[in-house]
């Protein structure tokens, strides 16, 4: 249980640092100034330097990995509850 516990962490950490490089990407640069009507607009998130396709394929690994760890969790346990009605 504790491989898929850690592996449930290792997953959440990965999700979240995929969402958070597509977010930060998508803010503005905290020094620009006050967008105003003849600024030119944000670059589109395919040309800020993120590689977007990655993150978002990070977070749907991430999701998949997550979601096997949980259902290694629910075979231990129920692995551990026949156990316990084979004994008891």
């Amino acid at each position: 249980m504790a491989i898929s516990l850690s592996g449930l962490r290792a997953s959440a950490a990965q999700f979240e640092t995929s969402a958070s490089n597509i977010v930060r990407a998508s803010l503005p640069a905290a020094h620009d100034a006050a967008p105003s009507q003849s600024s030119n607009p944000p670059p589109p998130l395919s040309m800020s330097g993120l590689d977007f396709g990655a993150d978002l394929v990070g977070m749907t690994m991430a999701l998949a990995n997550y979601r096997a760890n949980i259902a290694a969790i629910k075979v231990e346990d129920r692995m551990w509850k026949s156990t316990v009605d084979l004994i008891g």
